[in-house]
């Protein structure tokens, strides 16, 4: 987790104060470098990992602070001076940067201005405390300020506790925000913060002329341009190779463009995923380096800390052994390229996130069922909230989250996808993304203007069920499309699909199946092991968290929450361990957050 926060405070004291307790804070993340900027009444604070891209521009009455590396309209890699000047100069320069980064500027003219990537997948929060002001990359870094009253917001926790993550970027402290996706945030102290809307997918229009050729032809162009743009000179870099389609498609991109020749892959030897992108990677010519750890309780425990007392569950409360892979690629390179989100900007999933099979038509319906299932249903959640108005307020949210979905875009077509992307996409992916950045800079091709608006203009029948990215690796990278693709299962999905590929493919399921469930009592799927509540990392949470039931006795209901996640001494078993421990999972980590004062 990259970190920083701005605040302006008129009350020298209460600054003072302010820069302690956010000091104090950030020093419990070890191996973070924690720099300070002063500038009168504002004071910046950042802590990176050492090798992590950034850069400062300070002058008497001025101040620029970049987190990562920021993209301009022409291809050039911007510094923080460069953004000052574009930021505080109408009509000087495009401000929808592309990269991974978060930046804040200070001028006496325009006051602060605070912005990130196109989609809002870097944090950041903000806050007004009377006359002070205090923007930073969570929540936690807020309540630093002695001025901050920190109350839970029960519309922030019903919308968490509902979908999984966060809602309307209501976070779990009332009287705090986050910044919405494609917006910068400005303040000045006449005018307070205000949020000022610089990119926006809903406005992008399908274009149903494009042919399957030129969907291709487009993609690919796109792609490796943005790759090119987004390639960091001078600097070592890997790719966090999986079994999947998004990295298998990076890596056809990255071996035809030179672009680097090392693969990273997580989880354990055994791992049908391990095993899939180690032959990805021979099959180009890479070195391929395999994590083969596996994080102690004690050390999941602490990851889980960390992640509840930062993240105030907004992303979730899932892939907790991100720290640890965080620390595994970071040797391997201090940059690395994944495929991220791909699976939303140019692999159509989330099309069906929307669609009712029965009806043959998209609703609003479908995609909150499916978005619930990672969450507490509608149904049970008033009874969990211990509030007077918990129906109404459940049914306000979902009223509101209904209105949300009409707006993401202007065909039936594209709600789905945009919501998803702005939901799943930008918190449980961009929760991942965020926590890698804590000894290794994400660095995602995706976050371009040009490309989010050409990719997501295509005819969703062009890109839906991967045809599009098959297509695309079929013509970039050959051999890659030989090899079948691995996704959370004992089938394996051949590329180039035969009938008989086929058939083969689904005797080697069942025969795998036996194998490995029958006779060598393993589970090779690491997500189902990383997601399985009975494993020993994750009993020694459950076991963590046993004794703050009560610290959630204002607020929830005790008996409902005792239902809806068992005791550590239980065994659990759901149908999808993946999905529907998600409720059980948040619960945990609602606790966990519990303990941070």
């Amino acid at each position: 987790m990259a970190h920083f926060v701005i605040a302006a405070d008129a009350d020298p004291e209460r600054r003072h104060q302010f820069v302690q307790n956010a000091r104090e804070k950030l020093a419990k993340l070890p191996g973070l470098i924690i720099r300070q900027f002063n500038c009168g009444e504002i004071v910046a604070i950042t802590a990176l990992f050492p090798a992590a891209p950034h850069d400062e521009y300070q002058t008497a009455d001025s101040l620029s602070c970049l987190l990562g590396y920021a993209i301009g309209e022409t291809g050039q890699q911007l510094d923080a001076e460069s953004i000052f000047k574009i930021w505080n100069a109408k009509g000087n320069g495009d401000p929808r940067f592309g990269g991974f980064f978060a930046a804040a500027t200070f001028s006496r003219e325009h006051g602060i201005v605070v912005g990130g990537d196109l989609l809002g997948i870097f944090p950041v929060y903000y806050t007004e405390c009377g006359e002070a002001f205090v923007a930073g990359s969570t929540p936690e870094l807020l309540a630093a300020h002695p001025a901050f009253n920190a109350e839970l917001d029960f519309t922030g926790l019903t919308g968490i506790l509902l979908t999984n993550g966060l809602l309307f970027n209501r976070p779990l402290f009332q009287r705090a925000k986050r910044l919405r996706a494609g917006c910068q945030l400005h303040w000045n102290p006449n005018r307070g913060a205000n949020e000022v809307e610089i990119f926006s997918i809903a406005s992008i229009e399908i274009d149903d002329q494009i042919s399957p050729d030129q969907a291709r032809e487009i993609a690919d162009a796109e792609l490796g341009r943005a790759i090119r743009q987004h390639r960091p000179d001078g600097v070592a870099t890997t790719l966090m190779l999986s079994g999947g389609m998004d990295s298998r498609l990076m890596a056809g991109f990255l071996s035809t463009e030179n672009v680097t020749n090392s693969a990273t892959c997580l989880g354990i030897p055994t791992d049908l995923e391990m095993q899939i992108s180690a032959c990805a990677a021979k099959s180009i010519g890479w070195k391929f380096h395999g994590e083969n750890y596996k994080t102690a309780p004690g050390e999941f425990v602490q990851a889980a800390r960390n992640v509840a007392r930062w993240e105030h569950l907004a992303n979730g409360f899932s892939h907790l052994e991100s720290e640890s892979s965080a620390e595994f690629v970071g040797q391997i390179a201090p940059r690395f390229w994944s495929g991220f989100s791909l699976e939303d900007v140019i692999g159509g999933a989330g099309i069906p996130f929307g669609w009712d099979k029965e009806k043959q038509l998209y609703s609003y319906e479908t995609f909150f069922a499916r978005l619930n299932v990672w969450g507490i249903s509608p149904a049970i959640l008033p009874k969990l909230l211990r509030c007077p108005d918990s129906m109404d307020r459940v049914q306000s949210v979902m009223a509101d989250f209904r209105r949300d979905y009409q707006e993401a875009a202007a065909s039936d077509r594209q709600r789905a996808a945009f919501l998803k992307l702005l939901t799943r996409a930008r918190l449980h992916v961009g929760g991942v993304i965020h926590r890698m950045s804590f000894r290794s800079w994400p660095l995602l091709p995706f976050l371009d203007c040009a490309l989010l608006e050409k990719l997501l203009s295509l005819p969703p029948e062009l890109t839906r069920d991967r045809q599009l990215q098959k297509d695309l690796l079929r013509h970039r990278c050959p051999a890659l499309a030989e090899i079948p693709r691995e996704h959370n299962s004992f089938f394996l999905e051949p590329l180039n699909p035969t009938f008989l590929a086929r058939q083969k493919a689904l005797f080697q399921k069942r025969w795998r199946r036996w194998y490995w469930s029958k006779w060598k009592q393993e589970e090779p799927r690491r997500y189902y092991r990383c997601y399985d509540l009975n494993n020993p990392e994750w009993l020694a949470v459950r076991l963590a968290a046993e004794p703050l039931r009560s610290r959630t006795e204002g607020w929830l209901n005790r008996r409902t929450l005792d239902e809806l996640l068992p005791h550590a001494e239980s065994r659990v078993a759901y149908k999808d361990p993946i999905a529907h421990s998600g409720a059980a999972r948040l619960l945990l980590g609602l606790l966990l957050w519990t303990e941070r004062d």
